[in-house]
């Protein structure tokens, strides 16, 4: 079984055939993480190794493992730097990371099995979006009718979970807002009294965001609240977070219970959701508004009519799965409409980041 692939990257990159290379890619960083590849070159800093030795120190037999060099060679992920000779670049160095490694383990174990059984769930289902968090491609081929989620929650899958957490730590590749503004008012306004609320972080995982915008604006005046499940507040509380930064056990499908809040800030929760219950997010925020003051604070992707990034599409695919999907601004705007009482009254950009802030107020 052979086939022909472009020799040159440019004419590479656009050829039919290096979708297949991408799965090799992708097999051969799995391979490397389970032996500990990246470890063994990332400690020899730029110095390069042979193979036998590389091959001496993860168990793995030398022709073999030259087999899987030259594919991460290939797909720089490390640097052939002489026949039977490899270093580390700074995309092996990266797979060290343990937050980087977490996240490549959870999509190796479960988004790219899952993903593949897309093209089927669609066939069967009259080619029709997944609206239905309890029958997605992720509950066939995980045998399960709970939404994603809830899986991760179940008992059993505490390794899934961990990893998943980690992997919401790393982001994207992009910056966050609020380390391209001068000062986070811009974005959050401001309260005069320090225990007024100013920033309820909803489905704010392990705490991570509001550590870092906390960190970059540390002269903020009013509490910053971090809401999630019983599980993720938990794991929170066994880390030191900054004093200002408090914590509350929430569920986003219930009313919410901080009122009159200044900022309500969701980031990425709605795009894992079909509308339905994105929907009924945003109502259960509605009811805690106050008026002239209050605002819902959507951090998300914004994905292009025309023109869409490959982070969008890609992002959108995953999203599918689980029956999540990124949205255009008319969506957007359309999926706040539905909520009823509240309208789109901003939509906020920043210099190198990914997701825009979408700001909804009472209509």
């Amino acid at each position: 079984m052979s086939s022909s692939v472009p020799s040159t990257p440019s004419a590479r990159q656009n050829h039919p055939v290096n979708s297949v290379l991408e799965l090799c890619r992708l097999v051969a960083i799995k391979i490397g993480l389970d032996v500990g590849l990246f470890e063994h070159l990332s400690k020899q800093d730029d110095k390069s190794v042979e193979v036998e030795d590389l091959a001496s120190a993860t168990g793995v037999e030398p022709r073999l493992l030259r087999r899987i060099l030259r594919v991460l060679a290939n797909t720089n992920n490390v640097i052939e730097s002489s026949p039977g000779y490899f270093r580390a670049n700074d995309a092996c160095r990266h797979w060290t990371d343990p937050n980087v490694r977490a996240t490549g383990e959870f999509h190796f174990e479960h988004t790219f099995q899952v993903i593949l059984t897309l093209p089927t769930y669609l066939k069967e289902n009259g080619y029709r979006e997944p609206t239905d968090p309890t029958r997605t491609p992720w509950n066939i081929s995980k045998n399960t009718s709970l939404p994603f989620f809830d899986w991760l929650d179940s008992p059993g899958n505490e390794t899934s979970r961990s990893n998943f957490d980690k992997s919401m730590t790393v982001g994207t590749m992009s910056h966050f807002w609020f380390e391209k503004t001068v000062s986070a008012s811009q974005v959050l306004g401001s309260v005069d009294d320090p225990e007024a609320p100013l920033y309820v972080d909803i489905g704010g995982g392990l705490g991570e965001h509001a550590c870092k915008l906390h960190a970059a604006h540390p002269d903020l005046v009013g509490k910053l609240i971090v809401q999630d499940l019983p599980q993720s507040i938990h794991k929170s509380k066994q880390r030191k977070l900054p004093e200002k930064i408090s914590l509350m056990e929430y569920n986003f499908f219930t009313p919410q219970p901080i009122q009159g809040a200044k900022n309500y800030y969701l980031r990425r929760v709605l795009h894992d959701w079909p509308d339905k219950e994105a929907i009924r997010i945003l109502q259960n925020q509605r009811m805690a508004l106050r008026r002239d003051y209050s605002r819902i604070l959507l951090n998300e992707k914004v994905v292009p009519d025309q023109g869409a990034s490959p982070a969008d599409v890609v992002s959108d695919i995953i999203g599918m799965v689980v029956g999540g999907t990124e949205r255009t601004e008319t969506e957007w705007r359309q999926l706040v409409a539905q909520a009823g009482g509240l309208v789109v009254t901003d939509m906020m950009s920043f210099e190198e980041c990914a997701e825009k802030i979408i700001v909804i107020e009472l209509e």
